[in-house]
């Protein structure tokens, strides 16, 4: 049987004009993913960039947050309306501390994955319905 592992969210239209504020956008969506409390999210996502830049590629940037009790984990794009150089797309992962091997696995997929610089292109530029096909693959327990 296979399902979803991950929970998968896009936001397109975003206002964000850096990293820190697409943090806002993507902690709001996730927490309709996750019925985690937004703050949380946001407040996890902003500790981590506190930590150091998760930037890994010019404009993309790449924050992550593992948290109990999250109850879903997820993947949220946020991609803003007037890309700037510093924020072409923010792929956060929220992943709950209690997962389970099949969404470790999704999310091992899914580090690969990002680590190919075409892939990245293509999901900050391509149309959201194109994003979900890319990234439904790798969200699936087979």
């Amino acid at each position: 049987m296979s399902g979803d592992c991950l929970g998968l969210g896009v936001v397109s239209d975003s206002d964000a004009r850096t990293p820190l504020s697409a943090l806002d956008d993507c902690a709001t969506h996730a927490s309709a993913l996750t019925n985690c409390p937004s703050e949380v999210l946001r407040t996890a996502l902003r500790e981590r960039e506190d930590l150091g830049s998760t930037r890994i590629a010019p404009g993309i940037h790449l924050p992550h947050a593992v948290l109990p009790n999250l109850g879903r984990s997820c993947l949220v794009l946020v991609r803003p309306r007037d890309p700037q150089p510093d924020l072409r797309l923010l792929i956060a992962l929220f992943v709950d501390q209690g997962a389970t091997e099949p969404v470790l696995g999704a999310v091992r997929r899914l580090s690969r994955a990002l680590a190919d610089d075409e892939l990245l292109e293509e999901l900050a530029t391509a149309p959201a319905h194109r994003c979900v096909e890319r990234l439904k693959p790798l969200m699936t327990h087979p």
